[in-house]
């Protein structure tokens, strides 16, 4: 009965969801007339969700609740918890847009389920105790994980704009972290040894230190990186590990003293590591989810880090509070099943060697690590990068790891277990998934984005959690009776760490390089069945299965290479449009490196480019077809009458800087492009290609914010920007007010940026907070401090001075030529500053609050909802609104 209950709650939830998404996008629930279909699969695919969601529940309550009495009470009533999901429903009155529905259910259901824990803990004999058990203290570490997380993410995107977002950038920010964590690991195993008696107050010692850095995390950041940003690559490295250092290898001694701590009471290591790494791991990924959706939604970047401060200096006095009861008060400390600890002595087929361990733990590490920068590469592409889409893939794989460490406990108590054997499977299996998962996702977008990206989170949670139950299983069988379990795991950890960090340094910035996403899925789930052959060779059991299981091996290696080209055909075709049309058509050209991902679709009015899965343009210069609007950049002339210094921003198809060079008033254009890709697909098009041979052009390939920061004595008449769309990731720091300000610096006197609104009021709205005029064109905006009082004759005339090879591109002669050029020459670019900072519904983008890639909504009806934030209640998506 309890089943049935919680599918009933969970499809209702789904087709209430379903409802929720149709009346978002067009204003209105529309006719469901030949949806019953669709009704359906959502019927059932939220039943799953919280029949799965049931499953992971009890399996995480069976290892907390230990008393018999309470779980049994648990299992029969914990079902009406499901009920808060029903909270969709509230979509009808318009209520989803304001907080994500399913955080608020999910925020819902972890209330329902705290508060019905504990009510049934306080009814057993010593209720009261639960807030002295060791439980307790995991749950603590769970919250210490969430700051871990929060941190994370600010402090990469701070450091992004800082330092740039090319790739150089990420793999050194990202590989600093890891790094500080293994070497945190090591610092928390000595001290764990030396200090044994003192474990919680380490503990609290971490937990506040890493909360008093937090405090002046962004100030701190932002001095050291504006101080040292014209330092070599090398110099730059030491100074961000300076920056992560301190509280980095705080966060990573956390995991060894606890682990310490739980070990001196269970006496069992793998029930110790993984119950403390799900803990830790659950929060980090909840924390992942939640800021990207919740935190950043409603606060800014300073803001998000108080936050996890707070939650570190909340940890430290619950800890402490649970230090001075501990003197009054026995500990609680669960009662487990009588576990033979010196297993590993008394079977010696069950001992993995120390150094093997060691091996393995780091071969574990780089392939998943690696596994989940594909991902970010694959699932980034196809949803023309989301902002959200990090902070998604990094909480689902962590969701994974936190539910393979209870996975990895289970088999950790197994009397008869052969732990390299079981080992050898996790990595088949893993490596077999993870290679199948690319192709089945990218199907899953033929056919629905929606059901793409749920495909994608859930199988990338899956491959995640059989490669999560490594850690604890190789900690529990590896480590020797009578050794020091926190200096011994540190070592562990570490060696995982260092292959994580090899997953950014090798993968992601050499292989990545070299060989396509395609490719490289191969690479690492070749490998990670290689590493399975292996450890079935080396495991216990009768030669000739060991040598069946390894041939076994060797054959699907042989059959994944065979069948990869068919395998792999079209993916990327296939996370950005149909079946149909990318079987019909195909890309013309891909360039993949480890800068991103450029296709070009041929269309018979110019081929479009893409960069990164989303619109960078299309191959076209004749401002009369317009096929990319073009004509903007022929309005150059009329915004400035001079421009003899240009820089442009973006170089995509390298339409725009072609055009710049067939102006006779332009010497000298600098054109800043962050993926050198670009260059090389331009070559394939003859008429765009002659820019690579005008000496007037200099290429920089770098972050163009941080060109500038690097370049601060370079004056221009005027910078122009073509860049991507307003709301994809990190389009921040070409949008905020702190780089218009940093653009206004690089300006010379009567200076003008030009630059891409992408429809998005509130870019032009910040404009007209940092300059005195600003004015529109198409989706563009025009700022500067001098006024554009330019005539219509001299508009005409300097527009007329563009031309090719001698010829003029604006023809008088030619009726549609004469057209366009009249429309240009009358366009309104007076002064619209007033205007603009007269409304009230708009606001300006900084890089704290980071205001069009998670405040704002938008919708398929973007003059009803289009610039509005986020709030609790938005009566345009209720059911019953107007169409």
């Amino acid at each position: 009965m309890n089943i049935i209950i919680v599918l009933f709650f969970g499809a209702v939830a789904g087709i209430s969801s379903y409802f929720n998404n149709l009346a978002c996008a067009g204003n209105g629930l529309p006719s469901l007339s030949g949806k019953a279909l669709s009704i359906t699969v959502a019927a059932a695919l939220g039943a799953l969700a919280v029949w799965a969601i049931r499953i992971a529940t009890h399996l995480i309550l069976r290892n907390t609740l230990t008393r018999s009495g309470v779980r049994e009470r648990y299992a029969r009533y914990d079902s009406w918890c499901y009920s808060v999901f029903l909270l969709s429903v509230s979509g009808a009155a318009g209520v989803q847009l304001s907080v994500p529905v399913v955080y608020l259910s999910a925020l819902a259901f972890l209330a329902a389920q705290f508060f019905f824990v504990i009510s049934l803990i306080k009814k057993e004999p010593k209720g009261g105790e639960i807030f002295i058990s060791l439980s307790w203290v995991s749950f603590l570490f769970l919250v210490s994980g969430m700051a871990a997380l929060i941190y994370e993410i600010v402090w990469q995107r701070v450091l992004f704009a800082e330092l740039g977002i090319n790739i150089e950038s990420v793999t050194i920010i990202v590989s600093l972290f890891m790094f500080g964590l293994g070497v945190g690991s090591l610092v928390g195993g000595v001290f764990s040894n030396r200090y044994p008696n003192r474990l919680p107050q380490l503990f609290i010692f971490c937990e506040l230190a890493i909360g008093v850095f937090g405090i002046i995390s962004l100030p701190l950041i932002k001095f050291v990186s504006r101080r040292t940003l014209d330092l070599p690559l090398p110099q730059i490295t030491l100074v961000v590990f300076a920056l992560l250092a301190l509280p980095t290898i705080f966060m990573g001694a956390t995991l060894p003293i606890l682990v310490t701590y739980l070990y001196r009471h269970y006496k069992h290591v793998g029930r110790s590591v993984s119950k403390l790494y799900f803990f830790n791991t659950l929060g980090s990924a909840a924390a992942s989810l939640i800021t990207v959706d919740v935190l950043f939604v409603f606060f800014g970047q300073q803001s998000t880090v108080f936050i996890a401060a707070g939650l570190n200096f909340l940890v430290g006095i619950l800890v402490f509070r649970y230090t001075k009861a501990l003197k009054t008060a026995k500990p609680v400390t669960e009662p487990v099943r009588e576990i033979e600890e010196s297993r590993p002595a008394a079977n010696p087929a069950q001992a993995v060697p120390f150094y093997l361990a060691l091996v393995i733990s780091g071969v574990a590490g780089y392939i998943s690590l690696s596994q989940e920068i594909l991902w970010v590469r694959a699932i980034s592409y196809a949803t023309s990068t989301w902002p959200q889409v990090f902070g998604h893939i990094l909480g689902f794989f962590l969701l994974g790891v936190a539910l393979g460490s209870l996975l990895g406990k289970r088999f950790c108590e197994k009397r008869n277990l052969s732990p390299l054997l079981y080992l050898a499977w996790v990595f088949l299996i893993g490596s077999i998934a993870y290679y199948v998962s690319i192709p089945l996702f990218s199907a899953a977008f033929t056919y629905s984005r929606g059901l793409g990206i749920f495909c994608s989170y859930l199988i990338l949670a899956l491959v995640s959690c059989i490669f999560g139950s490594v850690l604890p299983l190789l900690s529990h069988f590896a480590i020797k009776p009578g050794t020091p379990v926190g200096v011994s795991l540190s070592r562990i950890y570490v060696a995982n760490i260092i292959g994580s960090t090899m997953g950014p340094l090798f993968t992601g910035f050499y292989l990545m390089d070299r060989f396509s996403l395609e490719m490289n899925v191969l690479v690492v789930s070749v490998s990670g069945m290689a590493v399975a052959g292996i450890l079935f060779l080396f495991s216990s059991g009768k030669p000739g299965i060991k040598t069946a299981f390894g041939l076994a091996t060797a054959l699907l290696i042989a059959g994944a290479i065979l069948i990869h080209p068919r395998m792999f055909h079209q993916v990327l075709e296939k996370m950005l449009f149909d079946e149909s049309y990318s079987a019909a058509k195909g890309f013309k050209y891909v360039n993949q490196t480890r800068s991103g991902i450029i296709t070009v679709e041929p269309e018979p009015e110019g081929d479009v480019i893409y960069g990164g899965g989303g619109y960078d343009g299309t191959f076209n210069v004749n401002p009369v077809s317009d096929a990319n609007f073009i004509s903007r950049v022929y309005m150059l002339p009329a915004l400035h009458p001079a421009p003899a210094e240009v820089l442009e921003i973006g170089l995509s198809g390298g339409s725009w800087a072609w055009v710049l060079s067939k102006h006779p008033d332009i010497k000298k254009l600098d054109v800043v492009e962050i993926n050198p890709g670009y260059s090389q697909i331009i070559r394939n098009y003859p008429v765009n290609e002659e820019i690579f041979s005008d000496s007037r052009i200099v290429f920089h390939f770098d972050d163009g914010r941080r060109w500038l920061n690097r370049n601060p004595d370079r004056k221009f008449d005027f910078i122009l920007m073509n860049t991507t769309w307003h709301w994809r990731s990190n389009t921040t720091n070409l949008l905020s007010t702190e780089f218009l300000t940093l653009a206004k610096q690089h300006l010379n006197p009567g200076g003008v940026i030009y630059y891409n609104a992408t429809h998005s009021e509130d870019v032009i709205y910040t404009a007209a907070k940092v300059f005195k005029y600003v004015t529109t064109y198409r989706t563009f905006v025009a700022a500067g401090d001098s006024p554009f009082q330019m005539d219509a004759d001299t508009k005409r005339r300097r527009i007329s001075m563009f031309a090719s090879h001698g010829k003029p591109i604006f023809d008088a002669a030619d009726t549609a030529s004469a057209r366009v050029l009249d429309e240009m020459v009358h366009s309104d670019i007076s002064n619209k500053q007033d205007a603009y900072l007269a409304r009230n519904n708009l606001d300006a983008i900084s890089d704290d609050n980071m205001l069009t890639e998670f405040k704002k909504i938008t919708g398929k009806n973007k003059k009803d909802i289009k610039g509005r934030l986020y709030r609790w209640y938005n009566p345009e998506c209720s059911w019953n609104a107007a169409p």
